[in-house]
């Protein structure tokens, strides 16, 4: 559904567990996900095309959490002026306020994923439309990405 993308870490925070990393850590493939039930080949194909059609919006989170992590070291840097201490500090809460986000994102995505599923599952069985599941798709991950948005940037 969704691809792992390996990226540097900002340079004040060299471990992998940066918030970008979390939320591409939380996304799981459409096969080992979604593909150990059957369903109807046209529908599983719309599911293949709806989650194809969301991968670049996914894609340019990571970059905005990128983003948000080098402004945030900036910031803290500004406001530290000489003291190592102040940057240390001000760049652990920064660094845990982002991380909680990417996670929370990961969780709503994990969600959403499942969501997605069942109703697609639901057309599968002669209830609903493609259409409707893929509106409600789309409305969700709109708003699980604003979400993190405003999270990272409070």
């Amino acid at each position: 559904f969704f691809f792992l993308m390996i990226r540097r870490p900002p340079r004040s925070t060299q471990s992998r567990s940066s918030a970008a990393s979390d939320v591409y850590k939380r996304q799981v493939s459409t096969q080992s996900t979604w593909g150990v039930f059957y369903m109807n080949p046209k529908v599983q194909e719309a599911l293949e095309n709806f989650s194809r059609e969301l991968q670049p919006k996914l894609q340019g989170i990571e970059q905005k959490l990128v983003e948000q992590e080098n402004k945030t070291e900036e910031k803290c840097f500004d406001q530290a002026r000489d003291d190592a201490d102040a940057f240390a500090r001000c760049m652990s809460k920064s660094v845990k306020k982002l991380e909680r986000a990417g996670k929370d994102f990961g969780f709503r995505l994990a969600f959403f994923q499942n969501q997605t599923f069942k109703c697609f599952t639901e057309v599968n069985n002669g209830r609903g439309t493609v259409e409707d599941c893929k509106a409600a798709g789309r409305a969700n991950i709109e708003s699980y990405i604003d979400r993190l948005y405003k999270d990272i940037s409070n």
